[in-house]
């Protein structure tokens, strides 16, 4: 169920066939791995950045995919956020934000790198954070 005490504009994406086994999907304290605690500057516009993600904090060699809360700040204008396996950027969001000096952050499960990284881009300059909750594999 979702409720709205004000009129609102909700949007829900659902993800649909994920084939992996409730045993394999292992959940963790959240640990932050970017953002300016981890010294990582201002992400520039229209650029990814790479996150390595397996073999530290407890996320194994083995998994294949991680859930993330991810956080954009006081981006410098409208635009979007996107997770994905390195590579080239798919033409999807994880995190829409229709103006300049908002917080925004939403949660996702995002396939890892053959390497075990994930990447973020950004349509416009913003400062990133990056949970990892969770992995599957």
């Amino acid at each position: 169920a979702v409720e709205a005490a004000t009129t609102s504009r909700l949007t829900l994406a659902i993800a649909a066939g994920l084939d992996w086994p409730a045993e394999h999907l292992l959940r963790l304290l959240p640990v932050g791995v970017l953002g300016a605690f981890a010294g990582v500057g201002r992400n520039q516009a229209g650029t990814s950045i790479e996150v390595q993600v397996t073999g530290r904090d407890g996320v194994p060699a083995s998994a294949t995919a991680a859930i993330i809360n991810l956080g954009i700040v006081n981006p410098a204008g409208p635009g979007y956020a996107t997770l994905y396996p390195c590579g080239d950027p798919p033409g999807t969001s994880n995190i829409n934000h229709a103006q300049a000096g908002v917080v925004r952050a939403n949660n996702a499960i995002t396939k890892l790198s053959s390497t075990g990284t994930v990447c973020v881009f950004t349509l416009t300059d913003a400062d990133l954070i990056l949970d990892i909750t969770g992995y599957l594999g």
